[in-house]
């Protein structure tokens, strides 16, 4: 999913300048009195996270707009949803045909950024996903971009995973029947490819970015390779290179992913799985990465399998959600914290609300409303947890 006079690109810089501004702002609000440590669930009406047993999900949440901005599906449309304090939501849009198109649209991640924020996600027609982009000026209301351009589709299926302010203006990140891709874009209404087909995308197998951000060399792109955790950095946005493959950290039994990426610890922390198991990589430069500790207090939780989908610099340090096999053919919620990224430690359950009957689990986390706020979905119902201590 993005020549202009120096002085409209200065003008624009600073604009985007003050906006993330204002979004950190809003992040740290709370925050820092928010440990990780205690957990409730945010109850809601079926009108607002969707009727039991559907097939509703929030997967990605930031500070902005109201307060707080979550995206995702309620099939077969896009959806997003608005909080002032995380604990309290409401469908925007809902209805809006910017949202809904001839197959089936989800939104996979939200930045600030473009007109004010952007959304990026897929398009499937009929097993055949394209690349989405939807923008935003106050999180309210909504238009799609470029829908049905030939730089969002192609052979195969393509889908954008991760967005972030940066680069050129805008730089997402997915995939391309099999290959890595990177979507860039100076202004929100205009994308562009960054080098397609080239062999750093590529390889033996199957590769795929799923989050990015800024830090190391300017950006920083995280997913998988052949079965094993891959990174790729940029200076600006549009030319990439692979960290060196082969990294012992990367690699092992099983298969290795990645699936959120921030800035914080050392400084960077990517999360994810090892063979089952919830992982986390830290690096100084997003070049060279080696493995975190990770204390898995409940032992429940450790016997089965177990997946860190999101990370957030909040709470003590570092915050990551996801999900944990519950040992009875379900699965839980699950969050860990850290002070500095090296050292985690999983939060029991004990009755915070990570688990019911069926499956739950956190897609994406964010400091904001009252101190942290963790999205994902309850068994096809849409959900969000909340800790303010």
């Amino acid at each position: 999913m993005r020549s202009r006079p120096t002085i409209h690109l200065r003008g624009a810089a600073l604009l985007l300048l003050a906006a993330l501004l204002v979004v950190f702002a809003l992040s740290r609000i709370g925050s820092e009195k928010a440990t990780g440590a205690n957990w409730t669930r945010a109850h809601g009406t079926s009108a607002v996270f969707g009727e039991k047993g559907g097939r509703t999900a929030i997967n990605a949440v930031i500070a902005g707009g109201p307060g707080l901005l979550a995206v995702g599906y309620e099939n077969p449309d896009a959806a997003v949803w608005t909080s002032e304090d995380g604990l309290s939501w409401q469908r925007a849009a809902k209805g809006d045909p910017a949202l809904a198109g001839r197959g089936i649209e989800g939104m996979s991640a939200i930045a600030a950024g473009g007109p004010g924020f952007v959304a990026v996600g897929g398009d499937d027609m009929g097993g055949d996903w394209d690349a989405a982009v939807w923008v935003s000026k106050n999180g309210l209301s909504w238009k799609r971009v470029g829908a049905g351009t030939a730089v969002f589709g192609g052979n195969g299926s393509q889908l954008m995973r991760g967005v972030v302010a940066g680069g050129p203006g805008l730089v997402a990140v997915g995939f391309d029947a099999g290959d890595a891709a990177v979507w860039v874009s100076r202004r929100d209404s205009s994308w562009k490819r960054a080098h397609a087909g080239e062999p750093v995308f590529g390889g033996e197998g199957k590769q795929e970015m799923n989050a990015v951000t800024v830090g190391g060399p300017g950006l920083v792109a995280v997913g998988s390779s052949n079965g094993d955790a891959a990174v790729w950095t940029s200076v600006d946005g549009i030319s990439w290179r692979r960290a060196p493959a082969g990294q012992p950290a990367f690699g092992g039994a099983g298969e290795q992913k990645m699936f959120g990426v921030v800035a914080g610890g050392p400084g960077l922390v990517a999360v994810g799985y090892d063979n089952g198991a919830a992982a986390v990589w830290v690096s100084n430069d997003g070049l060279i990465w080696k493995r975190a500790s990770i204390n898995q207090s409940d032992s429940r939780r450790v016997a089965v399998w177990s997946e860190m989908l999101g990370v957030t610099a909040g709470g003590p340090g570092l915050v990551a959600v996801g999900v944990v096999g519950a040992g009875f053919g379900g699965s839980d919620a699950a969050v860990w914290t850290s002070k500095d990224g090296l050292s985690w430690k999983n939060i029991p359950d004990n009755g915070r609300g990570f688990g019911y009957e069926g499956n739950q689990a956190m897609a994406g986390v964010a400091a904001g409303g009252a101190g942290l706020v963790a999205v994902g979905d309850d068994s096809n119902t849409a959900a969000v947890w909340t800790s303010s201590s």
